[in-house]
């Protein structure tokens, strides 16, 4: 089950919600669509008005355009002089109800780069694309995903009902790679809104801090890749602005505390035969039905990367590897297992116990303390979990590190991995200094927090809460922020 946090977890620019701007056209993108006009003549004022919008939202100067009923095409004429920003084609959809945008879809005349999008400025674009091109009644996620084996962000879009959004998903917006919006779809074009609860009787921002305040959890953390001491926070919620309730608890998760009591003797993976035994024991793959092989990866001032995979005639296993140093980076199954009915269901202690099994025998760990967190996950109609996420952190002197050390997550059907990542750790040889106390930094986190209100759907992690409910969402998540411990500030791990 997907927590409130992760769904709710949206701020929202306010300048979506705004009267959508009427931006003039440039001389030449004006010029230009008066060319064109005879294609329009039949358009609704609705549908010319979002040509004209896209047109200078994509910077297009010089562009045929053809219409046919409810499609528009718009073809760039400059593609040899025309910035890479620009796209060669760009196809709309529109309703042949009310003439709204259902469906836009960029080409260009560059492949997107071979790498995940920057999210913050994938976010930038998707709000963007929403204020300029889809108008006030509607507003972007702040929050996307990646998509796509991670080529393609995703951003939700919400609709806005009297100036609030709604966090019930309408469409999506896709920005690949390069940070072009690649595509927009209108999913549920018939929202109603004459269900949502009036703003009649609500608390106040000031009136809700106490609440949102008696839930938040922070704890001492040592970034080593920074080397500062943080106060990260748990995961929260969304408060009732009604009532003042917590709209759900913070992840459920349990801690457990290990000792290595000397260096842990690692096998290294170095050979396709290894990363085959290891695909069998951990996996869950059956060893007579598997193939393995080995290629290189290498770019200019980056470490060269091992990769072995290893397959069946239904999934593939990619075990990556430094290949100067032998450490595991990562294991990645290319498809999700199939739920294995058929397969003891364990529970979290002997999921814990193979997890461990694995990380002492791949993961180089130093002697010391250790903290593993599970946090169990279950699937669609189950009672008991069926899948988890195990995270190995490092303590030293009570504090533990900001970052895991490995990410692991699990079927418990079979008590199989399903993957893994692993990084290197560089501890402080020093001793803690003095630090804000635990309730300082509460504070000061409390003080940097601001709240939308939104319309959020309890419905979407209980089907019996079918009902919306107007809550204070706050501005930025657990994820997103920490306190210097030493100064107090309230910073972005980014």
């Amino acid at each position: 089950m997907k927590h409130l946090h992760t769904m709710l977890g949206v701020a929202l620019c306010s300048s979506l919600l705004a009267t959508l701007p009427v931006i003039p056209l440039s001389k030449a993108a004006a010029l230009s669509l008066e060319e064109n006009t005879d294609a329009l003549k039949s358009a609704s004022p609705r549908v010319k008005r979002t040509v004209e919008q896209t047109i200078e939202y994509f910077g297009l100067t010089a562009y045929s355009i053809s219409a046919q009923k409810t499609h528009v095409t718009l073809q760039n004429k400059e593609v040899d002089s025309s910035p890479s920003s620009v796209p060669t084609t760009i196809y709309l959809s529109f309703s042949d109800k009310d003439d709204r945008l259902t469906q836009l879809t960029t080409a260009w005349s560059k492949s997107p780069k071979d790498q995940p999008p920057n999210l913050d400025a994938a976010r930038s674009t998707a709000a963007d694309f929403v204020e300029l091109v889809l108008g006030e009644k509607f507003a972007s996620a702040e929050r996307g995903t990646l998509w796509s084996s991670s080529k393609m962000a995703i951003f939700p879009v919400y609709p806005v009902v009297n100036e609030i959004p709604v966090q019930k998903s309408v469409g999506e917006i896709f920005v690949d790679s390069s940070g072009h919006v690649s595509s927009y779809q209108l999913r549920d074009a018939d929202f109603k809104g004459n269900t949502l609860p009036s703003k009649a009787g609500i608390l106040s921002w000031e009136q809700a801090i106490p609440q949102f305040s008696s839930q938040l959890q922070l704890e001492l953390t040592y970034d080593d890749e920074n080397r500062r001491y943080a106060y990260a926070a748990l995961p929260y919620s969304a408060i009732d602005a009604k009532t003042g309730k917590v709209l759900e608890a913070s992840a459920d998760f349990t801690d457990t505390h290990i000792t290595i009591e000397k260096q842990s003797t690692n096998q290294s993976i170095t050979t396709p035969v290894v990363a085959k035994e290891l695909a069998a024991t951990f996996f869950g793959l059956k060893s007579d039905q598997l193939s393995a092989s080995a290629s290189r990866e290498s770019h200019p001032n980056e470490l060269p990367i091992s990769i072995y995979s290893v397959e069946n005639d239904k999934q593939t296993l990619q075990v990556r590897v430094n290949e100067q140093t032998s450490e595991l980076l990562s294991i990645q199954l290319s498809t999700n297992r199939a739920d294995d009915d058929s397969a003891a269901l364990v529970d979290l202690s002997e999921a814990r116990g193979q997890a461990l099994a694995f990380m002492k025998r791949y993961i180089p760990l130093a002697p010391g303390d250790y903290i593993l967190r599970a946090y169990p996950q279950s699937s669609e109609n189950a009672t008991n979990p069926t899948k988890a996420r195990m995270e190995l952190y490092a303590s030293t002197n009570g504090v533990r590190s900001s970052k895991p050390l490995v990410v692991i997550t699990m079927d418990l059907h079979g008590n199989v991995l399903t993957s893994a990542t692993a990084r290197t750790y560089a501890p402080s040889s020093a001793a803690t200094p003095g630090v804000l106390s635990l309730e300082e930094a509460k504070q000061n986190w409390v003080k940097a927090l601001s709240a939308e209100l939104a319309y959020v759907y309890p419905s979407d992690l209980d089907p019996e809460k079918d009902s919306p409910v107007l809550a204070y969402v706050p501005s930025f998540s657990a994820a997103d922020r920490y306190v210097n411990a030493l100064t107090g500030a309230v910073d972005s791990w980014k």
